[in-house]
């Protein structure tokens, strides 16, 4: 399949997403993050402030300054038409932006380049690391200047054996679902 229908496929199935599936799900990711070593070493950690639909962040993000990392969120740059990387303080006052994806109101940049890790939401993950987004490129091109570590939140029925991959698609280094973690092949 192409990526148009599978983008299809997959945000008919992020509608419909029941909202006990989502908590259930999202507690499940939560539980097994907060044990992996790369959560608990990382000093600045990339986050997301979820959709309704998606694995959902709010007790992540929290844990994240609980254990003292600094928390990056992105936020669309419209004179550059991509998203960088904003420090997220318990403070921040958030609004909606592009695409109703919510990014602090006065962002702080932060470089890409110094996060230790990076959580990376999608439609889809294959298990060779590749995402399927909303298209356009924004996160490809923000996951490009990403040094630190690259692991994919999903819900189990979002991992697919392949997906079609373009020469600008980033790839995650690891999936984490409700179910499992996914350590892709090197």
């Amino acid at each position: 399949m192409n990526k148009a229908t599978l983008r299809t496929r997959f945000r008919d199935m992020e509608y419909n997403r029941p909202a006990d599936r989502i908590a259930s799900a999202s507690r499940a990711v939560y539980e097994k993050l907060i044990g992996l070593a790369i959560f608990q070493k990382a000093q600045t950690i990339g986050a997301y402030l979820s959709l309704p639909s998606e694995i959902q962040t709010a007790d992540i993000i929290h844990a994240c300054w609980e254990q003292g990392s600094t928390v990056c969120v992105p936020y669309y740059i419209p004179e550059r038409k991509y998203y960088g990387m904003s420090r997220l303080d318990p403070a921040a006052t958030v609004r909606a932006g592009k695409a109703k994806v919510r990014e602090p109101e006065q962002p702080e940049p932060v470089d890409p380049a110094t996060l230790d890790l990076i959580l990376v939401p999608a439609l889809a993950f294959d298990r060779s690391g590749v995402r399927l987004g909303h298209g356009g490129g924004h996160y490809d091109r923000l996951l490009a200047g990403v040094r630190g570590f690259r692991l994919g939140l999903a819900f189990h029925e979002q991992i697919v054996d392949v997906l079609p991959r373009e020469p600008h698609d980033m790839c995650v280094q690891a999936i984490l679902t409700e179910q499992q973690v996914i350590e892709v092949p090197s």
